[in-house]
């Protein structure tokens, strides 16, 4: 635990010493970055040096400073707004800039919920392949929805770890909308929490995952497989 401790405070203690450092995604989920960080603030590292780190200090290391790294006219459009501080847990990501191109993450749109078993009017059960859409990223998988009674079970696996089966069995359905939680190990002993959100027609569905401190982003489906 000492030597745990340690490793969260050399950022601090870089900051003290007066020493620039960046941070990388070498060997590191891009998921992972912000909690990570989260940790080093916790553990000595100031938000500002934090964010100097993800943005003019890289940039200077690298010899780029005249396109990207600060907010000037002439330079690379790539920008994240959120509602509160990026490093606040419970910041959401609400616009997204890169190159120049806007996307604009609404938050998530509240709905009464109640246990599966509700009337529907779309048989979910199947395997859904699916596509998230991240700026800069898109993710894909599959989705595979069982009805066992009146209880729905789905399994996600996603195309970048196809040996990672995450099981939900939290499912909440109103009409031909489902929704559900899944928690997602980013790190030891760190769990995220993706809210999933969706509307289902005959052979697709759409509709959003929120993350805290990242946003919403939008997911759609197509059925591949009725059985």
């Amino acid at each position: 635990m000492k030597s745990y401790q340690e490793y969260l405070s050399q950022a601090g203690d870089l900051e003290k010493a007066n020493i620039d450092f960046a941070f990388s995604l070498l060997d590191v989920k891009s998921k992972d970055v912000l909690p990570n960080i989260r940790r080093m603030i916790k553990a000595g590292l100031s938000e500002t040096t934090a964010l100097k780190a993800l943005t003019t200090v890289p940039a200077s290391l690298l010899g780029i400073s005249n396109i990207v790294g600060s907010i000037e006219e002439g330079k690379m459009a790539n920008l994240v707004i959120s509602d509160k501080s990026i490093f606040d847990e419970k910041a959401a990501v609400r616009h997204v800039f890169v190159n120049g191109l806007h996307y604009k993450m609404d938050p998530p749109k509240k709905k009464s919920k109640k246990k599966s078993g509700g009337d529907t009017t779309v048989d979910f059960a199947g395997v859904w392949r699916y596509e998230v859409n991240i700026p800069g990223d898109v993710q894909t998988g599959k989705m595979t929805v069982q009805k066992e009674d009146i209880e729905y079970v789905i399994q996600i696996v996603g195309d970048d770890d196809p040996d990672d089966v995450e099981e939900v069995t939290d499912i909440s359905v109103d009409g031909n909308s489902m929704t559900f939680p899944l928690e997602v190990e980013a790190d030891e002993g760190i769990v995220l929490t993706v809210n999933f959100d969706i509307e289902f027609e005959e052979d697709s569905f759409e509709g959003t995952i929120t993350i805290n401190g990242m946003g919403a982003f939008p997911i759609t489906a197509s059925r591949i497989d009725p059985k």
